[in-house]
């Protein structure tokens, strides 16, 4: 069984959200629900789920900071599914750059958040296709010394690395003195060279094998 927390602080929006996932099929239960990040902080430390959906607007403690705190807070195993109004890539890219593996548009909820469940159990990632990444990320494969990391060039290993540490393609360019484009053709050649598709799947790829990028 999946168990799962929600964080939305409309109650209206929990109960239906609520009923749509017990609904859905596959093995599913929400164990808990909370108004906000802080609320929800402590119920993944008591409950330890598998799955938080989370909305990004919410008063205390917001989306993005509950996931820059669920580390500390125990839930490192714990993957994050974001649900939110907001369609901007902006918004997107700084919620996968803190570790969600999941983000749907609550307009698409009803469509959406089955698929979405489905593959971030499965290991996946899953974005919801309006904001113009119609396909869910490939599995991630398992690291091992064969799997060409050991082959990247000293500047793609730095740049690894610090995606491994949750860094936006323009904070690594500003640290390593890299142009933006610079950093983002290093991620893409990167990719090729793992066998990796989809810079969503490069990210969780970078953040499992940390260890191995020191």
């Amino acid at each position: 069984m999946t168990r799962i927390v929600i964080a939305d602080d409309h109650p209206i929006f929990r109960r239906g959200l609520r009923d749509m996932i017990e609904e859905m099929p596959g093995d599913h239960a929400v164990v808990g629900e909370a108004e906000d990040g802080a609320a929800l902080l402590q119920q993944v430390r008591v409950l330890r789920p598998d799955v938080a959906v989370v909305d990004l607007a919410m008063p205390r403690v917001d989306g993005f900071q509950f996931m820059e705190r669920l580390g500390s807070a125990g839930g490192g195993g714990v993957a994050v599914i974001v649900l939110s109004m907001y369609a901007d890539e902006a918004y997107l890219d700084r919620a996968l750059a803190l570790g969600a593996r999941g983000y749907v548009l609550k307009d698409d909820a009803s469509d959406d958040l089955s698929r979405c469940l489905a593959a971030v159990v499965a290991g996946e990632t899953y974005i919801s296709p309006r904001i113009g990444r119609a396909r869910p990320s490939a599995p991630m494969p398992e690291s091992g010394d064969d799997d060409g990391i050991d082959r990247l060039t000293p500047v793609q290993r730095s740049v690894l690395r610090h995606l491994s540490q949750h860094k936006t393609s323009k904070e690594i360019a500003d640290e390593l003195g890299l142009s933006y484009r610079t950093v983002q053709n290093h991620r893409a050649r990167i990719a090729d060279a793992l066998g990796l598709r989809g810079r969503n799947t490069l990210l969780a790829y970078a953040v499992r094998n940390r260890a191995r990028l020191r």
